[in-house]
């Protein structure tokens, strides 16, 4: 279970606790309270739900979405940590999709940098360079992958459960963007990219593309 979704269980338990021993006052606005408790129990377990995913791709060469959310740019982009143009598949994670971040490729994270900024839309293009974010390098076989968690104009806290110097799987869960948010992945251009603008994706199960 991931840090983000034990925390999610604790908070939500407290909720409903509170929801009930209020409900049983039984009188007046009590009640109304106990309903709004149980309204933000439910609320928190919805956004901080973990769903199991199964990849669409396996293997050394796939290459997997990092985030669930609408795909809102497939195009060209300066990467961070200087690996020059590459492909930009850029994700907009709304409030009802999932939050947690997996690893789109099998390998090793080299460096993982947090850089503080503003709090733009996240569908916005400058979010990329002006919003809060966290860029990582991975390393694998085929060479190296950036990808970068970007904070939304909602979302002010981004999580990372993994650091440089370990090695991640397939799909394997990284971290979370709470609310609203971007998560970007930058390819090289001989990567084969099977989506396009307006795919929705799934974190750890759609298959992006793969390496030639």
């Amino acid at each position: 279970m991931s840090p983000a979704v034990r925390e999610a269980w604790i908070w939500a338990g407290s909720l409903g606790a509170l929801g009930i021993a209020t409900a049983l006052v039984g009188r007046g606005s009590w009640v109304l309270l106990s309903l709004v408790l149980w309204a933000g129990a439910g609320g928190v377990a919805f956004f901080f739900r973990d769903p199991p995913r199964h990849p669409q791709c396996v293997g050394s060469l796939s290459i997997l979405a990092p985030a669930d959310g609408t795909v809102v740019e497939v195009g060209p982009a300066q990467a961070p940590f200087d690996l020059g143009s590459r492909r930009r598949i850029a994700i907009f994670l709304s409030l009802w999709d999932v939050h947690v971040n997996r690893s789109p490729v099998e390998g090793r994270v080299v460096r993982q940098e947090r850089h503080p900024g503003r709090f733009w839309d996240a569908r916005s293009a400058r979010a990329a360079t002006e919003n809060e974010r966290v860029d990582w390098l991975l390393e694998t076989v085929r060479g190296p992958v950036a990808l970068r968690q970007i904070a939304g104009k909602v979302a002010r806290r981004i999580e990372t459960w993994v650091g440089p110097g370990q090695n991640v799987s397939l799909g394997q869960k990284i971290g979370m963007i709470r609310l609203g948010s971007r998560v970007e992945l930058y390819l090289p251009w001989e990567c084969q990219c099977r989506i396009r603008v307006g795919d929705h994706v799934r974190a750890g199960e759609t298959c992006l593309g793969s390496w030639p």
